[in-house]
């Protein structure tokens, strides 16, 4: 947990992710240290984001301040793999480069300063 919030202390990312595919637990410590990074982040403009989290995950960080007051953003994959396949589809149609679809794909382009645990 500290090793953790000393990195997310680090970044300077306008939107710091976290790949969170492989938490299966978190402990109350766990819980309050992401909501005290994710409140210092939403302070400076910014935002922390649980990528692929576990149903279990997502409710103990939901049960802190509730569903509604929770300041950590959470990214479902399967979301990603829609967009994914609409990249795929689209890149197929276009004469130009796909590496050039990729890029320009809103879905896709990094954040300004983005930053990925």
């Amino acid at each position: 947990s500290h090793y953790l919030q000393v990195r997310l202390q680090r970044m300077h990312g306008e939107r710091v992710v976290i790949e969170a595919q492989q938490i299966n637990f978190i402990d109350y410590s766990g819980v309050e240290m992401l909501h005290q990074e994710a409140r210092r982040l939403l302070s400076q403009g910014r935002s922390l984001t649980l990528r692929g989290a576990r149903p279990q995950v997502v409710e103990e960080l939901r049960k802190l301040e509730g569903p509604e007051k929770c300041p950590i953003r959470f990214e479902d994959l399967s979301d990603i793999s829609v967009d994914f396949h609409r990249w795929q589809a689209s890149s197929h149609r276009d004469s130009g480069d796909p590496c050039g679809s990729w890029l320009a794909s809103d879905a896709f382009k990094k954040p300004t300063g983005g930053a990925v645990l």
